[in-house]
């Protein structure tokens, strides 16, 4: 469900986080997804990031990733400096508690620069 993407990520770190490949599938939209997502099939406020699309790359640092809130949406690039310590989870963008029926994988890189 939840994935580290990079594990010590320090305030004021400049970020960046690139999908580069893969496809995955949430349920019900059945359909090949890439780091972008694809149209809601439900409506917006059940998803972890309401404004973002289903099946797109969000991610979160800090916390716990079981925890919805915090989430951000990085689609197929984002870059941005960190205003908290932690690792850097990552998931696809799917309804709260549902990611049982989702399949595939995102490939990503991230660069962490520390000042």
């Amino acid at each position: 469900e939840d994935n580290v993407m990079s594990p010590n990520i320090k305030n004021g770190d400049h970020v960046t986080v690139l999908a580069e490949n893969g496809v995955w599938r949430t349920y019900p939209s059945n359909l090949d997804l890439s780091a972008t997502g694809g149209p809601q099939t439900v409506p917006t406020q059940r998803y972890v990031v309401a404004t973002a699309n289903e099946g797109a790359l969000i991610g979160k640092v800090g916390g716990d990733p079981r925890d919805s809130n915090g989430f951000f949406l990085i689609s197929s690039r984002l870059d941005f400096f960190a205003t908290s310590d932690g690792v850097l989870y990552g998931k696809m963008n799917d309804l709260v508690g549902n990611y049982a029926d989702n399949v595939g994988q995102i490939s990503v890189t991230v660069q962490v620069c520390r000042n």
